[in-house]
């Protein structure tokens, strides 16, 4: 969903109305603060998945973007997740979204090649691998459509269950 709203957010050719953009401005730094939470922040609560569920060796980056994530980080919880003052005073407008949207997509998919190596099942299971060859094609050509996508959580449910039924089946 990052790069849908991402992609959503940077056409010129057809302007969003106030209601779409705000949509996807919402919707993208809600999935934006989520990875961000996920791939560089230390997790508070027991049950939260961290990238070390699935790999020991993950190291974030790049750096420029991991910068971004972070010095925004606090911005992206107060925008969506509270009624603030913080929000009232520091507005995140449509270019800084649009920029922690790409950093987020940066440091995702840094996060997608290491999993390449240290996870190879993961990386290739479907629907992760779908979700990041459409965020892929939304990144680097025109908006096409037709490809489900999906969110982190669904993505790391369905590789689970998957992970499940294949170790039931070697029982």
């Amino acid at each position: 969903m990052t790069a849908e709203a991402l992609a959503a957010l940077k056409v010129d050719r057809e302007p969003l109305d106030r209601a779409s953009a705000n949509a996807f401005i919402e919707s993208g730094i809600i999935h934006a603060r989520n990875l961000t939470e996920f791939l560089l922040c230390k997790s508070r609560r027991e049950d939260s998945l961290v990238p070390e569920d699935f790999t020991t060796s993950w190291v974030p980056g790049p750096a420029a973007a991991v910068q971004r994530l972070r010095s925004n980080y606090r911005a992206m919880h107060a925008y969506v997740a509270h009624l603030s003052w913080e929000r009232v005073d520091r507005t995140l407008g449509r270019p800084q979204v649009i920029e922690i949207l790409e950093a987020t997509l940066d440091v995702a998919f840094t996060w997608r090649d290491h999993l390449g190596t240290a996870a190879s099942d993961l990386r290739l299971s479907s629907p992760f691998a779908e979700t990041m060859d459409r965020s892929d094609q939304i990144r680097n050509g025109p908006n096409i459509t037709g490809v489900v996508s999906t969110t982190t959580t669904s993505t790391i449910s369905s590789w689970r269950i998957g992970q499940l039924r294949s170790s039931k089946d070697d029982a």
